[in-house]
């Protein structure tokens, strides 16, 4: 009898006595026993595990065909075969489909008639994971993985049927099949939102499968692809936890936020969710800045970018008139709902800031977290001329510049380019003077604004001021529509 077959007898001894122990005891010592149990079965289970450098080698004279054959060489290559030999340009056995396929048949025949012992198909099995696409062309990844995993579903029956005993890895391949199925993660994904990782921890321990493992992306798309296959209310009550999922992957957060803001996007409400719309702001800068430098913005479907940036200019507008409100200058003339008529198409807002308005925020340095994420969204508003509470507010519409002023002040339009004031001047002056905001003032045809809040004014502003500029309100530009979009999350991975 050879020293491996001693050895599985003993282990299969060992086995029926710990069992017959375990089930006896009564005692308090019933887990100590179990963790003992635990540690000599795996100790005695992977003692035919090669060591790496034997394993590499056997798998470069495979792949080379200098292998001499001796007993257990074909065998111990189970382990590397998708490991990389540097030696031969970085090529592995499971990218090699031939050599691939011909020692496939040979473990196949050798588990069928029990030559074999099952560690070596774990060794196949740890192979499978431990696969990176990066040291394949094309897609032989996945034709490589195709065939391996065909070998493991079809060969799994006889290894179970040839065990003197049931090991930790098998009972645990046993309780999780789905990992040698086309959607090995979905059980994984789907308790996950569940709110438990217990299953997917496990399995890591129990099964050695690494933290480069293909699986991780694989179990990180499920997670996202359960929470955003919900119904719009689930899964707009599960963003929080899709946010903090993002948090955890960076590397694959780019891609996993485009994700969320088009499944957002293809919802059927799509007005402003404040937690998604700041980790959008921190992750990505303000959609503001789409087309400078390297924005991230830029990738992101337009019609997103643009429910993205509403929220922006909207919360900057509401920001506006909350602030007035809170030092007591109440929006008499009911701005805030007349510019929301128009909000789908304004795509810059700058806040101008008077000196009171200043003070007000350094008495109150907790507003200036509304700030935090768009720190360009406010100037200084100087050349007031002793009017300290004089604030504005900047919106562009349909390529023109619209500045508001509060209290008093009226409301100056310009074409843009028209105007000579640079809106992202860190401080912008409230003069009728060249680069003053109110510069129109003396190049209107009224000599003034070309709105005043007056009673009816909202009236006369939609009907004919506006439209002598080409603005119309969103629902006559054509600019309110149904959110509702085809949604895949199979695009983004």
């Amino acid at each position: 009898m050879s020293f491996t077959d001693l050895l599985k007898n003993s282990l299969a001894d060992l086995n029926s006595t710990f069992q017959y122990e375990l089930k006896s005891d009564r005692g308090e010592s019933y887990p100590k026993l179990s963790k003992i149990h635990k540690k000599i079965t795996d100790e005695f289970t992977f003692i035919l595990k090669p060591k790496d450098e034997v394993a590499y080698a056997a798998a470069r004279n495979f792949l080379d065909g200098s292998l001499n054959g001796d007993v257990g060489e074909y065998e111990i290559i189970s382990f590397v075969l998708t490991k990389p030999i540097s030696e031969l340009g970085g090529i592995s056995v499971a990218s090699a489909s031939e050599k691939l396929r011909s020692l496939l048949d040979r473990y196949a025949k050798e588990f069928e008639s029990d030559e074999i012992d099952g560690i070596f198909w774990f060794g196949v099995f740890q192979s499978y994971f431990q696969a990176q696409k990066l040291n394949y062309q094309g897609d032989s990844f996945f034709s490589s993985q195709r065939a391996i995993r065909s070998f493991l579903v079809k060969t799994w029956p006889d290894v179970k049927k040839n065990a003197a005993f049931s090991t930790n890895w098998m009972k645990s391949i046993e309780a999780n099949q789905h990992l040698l199925g086309e959607s090995p993660c979905e059980v994984y994904g789907a308790e996950w939102l569940a709110g438990s990782e217990v299953r997917v921890k496990q399995i890591k321990q129990e099964l050695h499968i690494p933290d480069t493992s293909w699986f991780w992306e694989e179990f990180f798309k499920s997670c996202l692809k359960a929470s955003l296959s919900q119904s719009d209310a689930k899964f707009k009550e599960s963003i929080p936890l899709i946010i903090a999922l993002l948090k955890r992957h960076p590397s694959y957060l780019d891609n996993g936020l485009r994700a969320l803001l088009d499944r957002y996007r293809a919802s059927s409400d799509i007005r402003v969710h404040r937690e998604l719309k700041e980790f959008a702001l921190e992750t990505w800068k303000s959609p503001k800045l789409r087309n400078t430098g390297a924005s991230k913005w830029i990738h992101v479907s337009e019609p997103t970018w643009r429910m993205v940036l509403t929220w922006v200019q909207e919360a900057n507008l509401r920001l506006f008139f909350e602030l007035l409100k809170r030092r007591g200058v109440p929006d008499l003339h009911g701005r805030v709902d007349f510019w929301m008529q128009y909000i789908n198409q304004i795509t810059f807002t700058r806040l101008v800031l008077g000196e009171d308005m200043r003070r007000y925020l350094t008495a109150h340095p907790e507003l200036k977290e509304h700030f935090k994420n768009d720190v360009e969204s406010y100037a200084n508003l100087m050349g007031a001329k002793g009017e300290s509470s004089l604030d504005a507010f900047i919106m562009e519409i349909s390529g023109h510049l619209i500045v508001e002023f509060n209290p008093h002040g009226g409301c100056y339009i310009y074409q843009k380019g028209e105007n000579t004031f640079n809106v992202n001047a860190v401080s912008l002056d409230a003069s009728t003077s060249q680069r003053g905001l109110k510069e129109r003032y003396y190049t209107g045809s009224a000599k003034g604004p070309d709105i005043v809040h007056r009673e009816g004014w909202q009236y006369k502003a939609r009907t004919y001021q506006l439209p002598a500029f080409g603005i119309f309100d969103d629902v006559r530009a054509g600019k309110v529509g149904s959110g509702t979009t085809t949604f895949s999350i199979d695009k983004y991975f």
